[in-house]
């Protein structure tokens, strides 16, 4: 009897002349709300999920609730509870779900007397999927009894790796990093692995491009330059060694300093001087041995050049005529030539090989055009 008078009774204070009429329903004044909202549902629920999936919607109940706002905290540490963009319903649905929606999450009730917080919550985790970064390296050789090695780079969740040769399964090679010892010609063939995802997102298989591996041999010279040679001034020089195996750089030295740029097989000077005269030398590597050659010693030969030359002359038949040349340098011979064919001594010819042509008893048939050609250290030429 006194909870309904005091429930809804009607009360008159007549102060200082002023009449007051309180209506009370409950302990609120009449037309406001009685209390927050009151959580009704027992238990909370988790769930673990592959990335791109969608959740089954999870509901919790309140009595006396005008609105609804899910909230997310990380799985770990201090809890702190921010608003889920959307899900404002008393029903929490994610598709699509992604790493970022992984969290605990709860459900604020709201009315005109306040807000109440679920006291059970929902635990998403989210796993990933595997996906190959870096793939292994596409042509890989190895040198016989060295170690081969492949790897590849992969980010997401996996369950396991296994690596394959030739699509046959490699035992105990499941990590992103394979390595084989004493690599022999057997060991040859494709390589590539295998990436099986966690069983919240079964089906998404990641499988790497294959990797071909060969047996890579040393390397040995097959020909070379000469040891030494002369050459004369203004010729060409090559060097052009050769490599039976798979050489994977040069290096050309002269005088045992690296020459800047010279990184060919071959080695070439077009019109040569004396500043190309030296030791020559070439570094070779190949996968599995470096070869470094001996010295190919050039000498560079001046040409000879002529301080003096034959003067026209004019003769009577039966007269004898002499040409004179001088040529300065290191002379070895000298070639005398009637028009562009070369005289030999004999009958009225002498000094064909000097630098003095002596013509005697001349004759009509002597007339004619005379040249001289002097010859150097090398049989350089004038």
């Amino acid at each position: 009897m006194k909870k309904q008078l005091f429930e809804k009774s009607r009360f008159t204070l007549n102060l200082l002349g002023v009449l007051f009429v309180f209506l009370l329903t409950g302990s609120n004044i009449y037309g406001q709300c009685s209390a927050p909202p009151v959580y009704t549902s027992i238990g909370g629920n988790s769930a673990v999920l592959c990335e791109g999936s969608a959740m089954t919607p999870f509901t919790l109940n309140f009595t006396g609730a005008t609105s609804f706002q899910w909230q997310r905290t990380p799985i770990s540490g201090t809890p702190n509870y921010t608003n889920v963009s959307g899900q404002t319903t008393n029903t929490l649905s994610l598709t699509n779900i992604t790493k970022a929606d992984e969290g605990t999450y709860r459900l604020v009730a709201t009315n005109a007397c306040g807000s109440t917080n679920s006291a059970n919550t929902f635990q998403l985790q989210v796993r990933l999927k595997p996906v190959i970064t870096t793939q292994p390296q596409a042509d890989i050789q190895v040198c016989q009894g060295n170690t081969l090695r492949v790897s590849l780079g992969i980010s997401g969740n996996a369950n396991s790796l296994a690596w394959y040769k030739d699509d046959v399964l490699i035992p105990g090679q499941t990590t992103i990093n394979l390595s084989i010892s004493n690599f022999q010609s057997s060991n040859v063939g494709q390589y590539h692995a295998v990436i099986q995802p966690l069983a919240q997102c079964a089906g998404f298989t990641a499988t790497s491009s294959k990797s071909s591996v060969s047996l890579a041999t040393n390397i040995a010279f097959a020909t070379q330059p000469p040891a030494s040679q002369n050459i004369c001034a203004g010729s060409n020089l090559l060097l052009d060694p050769t490599i039976t195996g798979t050489a994977n750089s040069y290096q050309w030295k002269k005088g045992g300093n690296n020459i800047s740029g010279a990184t060919n097989s071959t080695y070439s000077i077009n019109n040569v001087n004396s500043l190309s005269a030296g030791n020559y030398m070439v570094v070779v590597t190949g996968a599995c041995n470096t070869l470094t050659s001996g010295n190919y010693t050039v000498d560079v030969n001046s040409l000879p050049s002529f301080s003096t030359s034959p003067i026209n002359a004019t003769k009577n038949v039966g007269e004898t005529q002499t040409f004179t040349a001088t040529a300065t340098g290191t002379i070895s011979s000298y070639k005398w030539q009637k028009g562009d064919t070369e005289l030999s001594d004999g009958g009225n010819i002498s000094g064909s090989t000097t630098n003095s042509l002596t013509l005697n008893n001349l004759s009509l048939t002597d007339a004619g055009q005379y040249k001289v050609k002097a010859f150097g250290a090398g049989s350089c030429l004038s």
